[in-house]
């Protein structure tokens, strides 16, 4: 028989948030104070970019008096040795609260940037990671729906804050449906609109009108077809896994299932779970399908090695535990980033005669 198992209720949700023994959950503010911070101490490895905003701040600059206090931008932070160059190296995406309810996920974003920076000159994997590729975190996709959680507004709350109904408010209803809002991970174009995903704007899953109808997509789109991400992870809550594409359907494996289900089964192997043991390396599908997730889209239109990590075995750990969790992600971090110091090929195609760099696709017989 199924059983029932009560991993938290609104209460411990509530406390969980509101145990600001630091270090507990940052709210907008503590994030831009933070990232802003590392920005000064380390110069030249980290650079902010601000690549778009939540619907909070258009809504705002309407003069909508409910959205005043939304005005949030979406900041990408590029880690790099000489970051201010724009050198020819490999990138690396790691990317935050897609969902407003899983805010650990940008704690973890945060706690990678100052591995990074501080561990650079010191350690020396770290340090080679950084000479030799760009890393580029989004800590806080949906500062919006964030804003919503950390205030405690509604903490079960998942979409951004688009107004579905044009009527000035944030509507928000129960266990994160509400008539506003679109769940941003299912707002891609690859496999859009299909299983897991509703055409309903109160559904805590809801499509959104079209593909890349939200500003927070629409910026992350923009940043991956900037340059060549080799592999990324997007972090989440909850369960403990490990997830790989292709998710918008069952039993679809993708052509580099081999490599990207080993890459998955070495950063599961190295994240303890909060019990005992380790993540579980899957196919996406595995968890449960879904249609119109960023990693489908990173893998089926970039070719990007994409991951989603679920975080912790509930929504909203209490802070207690926050450090701890962190913490047991970054050596997972450090294998995807050194994921491209083997089994690959590289290199450079240009003009014979003028030796000018062309755009040109490889395809290895008997691989591709």
């Amino acid at each position: 028989h199924p059983q029932l198992i009560i991993r938290s209720t609104e209460a411990q949700m509530k406390a969980n948030l509101g145990m600001r023994d630091i270090p507990g959950y940052r709210d907008y503010q503590d994030m831009l104070d933070d990232i802003s911070m590392f920005e000064a101490l380390h110069p030249d490895l980290v650079q902010i970019e601000v690549i778009g905003a939540g619907w909070g701040k258009d809504y705002a600059q309407q003069g909508l008096p409910n959205y005043q206090s939304f005005q949030h931008d979406i900041h990408a932070i590029k880690v790099s040795a000489n970051v201010s160059e724009d050198l020819d190296k490999p990138a690396f995406y790691f990317i935050g609260a897609h969902h407003a309810r899983e805010p650990i996920s940008m704690e973890v974003c945060v706690a990678i940037l100052e591995h990074l920076t501080e561990g650079y000159g010191i350690d020396p994997d770290i340090t080679h990671i950084l000479d030799s590729s760009q890393v580029w975190i989004v800590p806080l996709l949906n500062p919006d729906g964030h804003k919503l959680v950390i205030d405690q507004t509604d903490i079960w709350w998942r979409k951004n804050i688009r107004d579905n109904n044009n009527n000035g408010n944030i509507d928000t209803a129960s266990w994160g449906n509400g008539y506003d809002g679109v769940d941003l991970n299912r707002n891609y174009s690859h496999g859009w609109g299909n299983i897991s995903a509703s055409d309903d704007p109160i559904s805590v899953t809801y499509h959104g009108l079209n593909p890349f109808s939200e500003p927070e997509t629409s910026a992350l789109k923009t940043l991956l077809e900037s340059k060549r991400f080799l592999a990324g992870v997007s972090y989440h809550t909850y369960g403990e896994w490990v997830l790989y594409p292709f998710g918008y359907g069952h039993n679809l494996y993708a052509p580099d299932v081999t490599e990207l289900s080993q890459l998955a089964i070495n950063m599961a192997a190295s994240i303890p779970k909060v019990g005992s043991g380790t993540y579980t390396p899957s196919p996406s599908f595995g968890l449960y399908p879904v249609s119109g997730s960023f990693d489908d889209w990173s893998y089926g239109t970039r070719g990007t090695f994409s991951y989603t990590i679920e975080m912790a075995d509930q929504f909203i750990p209490p802070a207690s535990q926050v450090p701890v969790i962190i913490q047991n992600h970054l050596t997972a971090a450090k294998i995807l980033l050194q994921r491209k110091d083997s089994k690959t090929l590289r290199g450079h195609v240009t003009d014979a005669e003028t030796g000018a760099a062309l755009s040109a696709t490889f395809f290895v017989e008997g691989i591709d």
